[in-house]
C-alpha cells in the first residue's frame, strides 16, 4: 500500500474565546479518526494559523484533507506538498500536537522564528518544527498508538 505525506496549512477560522477548547476537540476527533483510518501525523498551530502533516495511504490522505478543507474552522488553505514516503516521520502517533504555546513559541525562537509562517518554512521546516515538538511530546506523555491490525 503506497504511503503518502501531505503537508498544508490554513487560517485559523475560530473565535479567541473559543480557541483552546475548540482546538482540543479538533484534536480529540483528529486522533479518533485517525487512529480509525490508519493516519498518522502532527498538528501545529498558533493564533492565526493551522499547520499540519498528515502520514497514510494515499487515498485517504486525500480524503482527510478534503473533509479538512470543507471544516469552516479552516479558511484559505494551502497545500505545500504531498509526495510518496518510504516511511512515516509520526509512525506512533494518530495525531500529535503541542497545546502548550509557551513550549512551542520556545522551540520555534530556538530555530529564529517568531511567528509561525508555513509559508516561509515549506513542508521540510514544518515537518522540522513538528518533529521539534513531537520530542518534547514524546519525551512528556505515551503516544497515542496506531492499532496493529493494519
Amino acid at each position: 500500500m503506497p504511503l503518502t505525506r501531505l503537508t498544508y496549512y490554513s487560517t485559523r477560522k475560530i473565535p479567541p474565546q473559543e480557541g483552546f477548547r475548540t482546538i482540543k476537540s479538533i484534536l480529540d476527533a483528529s486522533i479518533r479518526n485517525n487512529a480509525r483510518d490508519g493516519i498518522t501525523g502532527y498538528m501545529i498551530f498558533d493564533d492565526r494559523i493551522f499547520a499540519q502533516i498528515l502520514e497514510g495511504e494515499t487515498a485517504v490522505v486525500s480524503r482527510t484533507y478534503d473533509r479538512i478543507g470543507a471544516d469552516p474552522r479552516h479558511g484559505d488553505l494551502v497545500l505545500l506538498e504531498r509526495r510518496p514516503q518510504a516511511t512515516r516521520a509520526f509512525p506512533n502517533w494518530a495525531m500529535g500536537a503541542t497545546l502548550f504555546l509557551d513550549e512551542m513559541k520556545d522551540v520555534m525562537s530556538k530555530r529564529g522564528m517568531t511567528t509561525l509562517d508555513p509559508s516561509k518554512l515549506g513542508p521540510a521546516g514544518v515537518l522540522g518544527l513538528a518533529q521539534a515538538l513531537h520530542a518534547r511530546e514524546q519525551a512528556r506523555k505515551p503516544a497515542q498508538r496506531m492499532p496493529t491490525a493494519r
